[in-house]
């Protein structure tokens, strides 16, 4: 599965990519794969 977010303030993606990942792996119960997980 793949999915793109996008936030409007730079200073926040890393924020935003903690709560999403926290949100996968906890409430859905995914792995993520941090090595192909980014932000530009």
């Amino acid at each position: 599965m793949q999915a793109y977010l996008f936030v409007h303030f730079k200073e926040k993606t890393n924020r935003v990519m903690e709560s999403i990942t926290r949100f996968i792996e906890k409430d859905l119960k995914l792995k993520v794969n941090r090595g192909k997980s980014k932000v530009d």
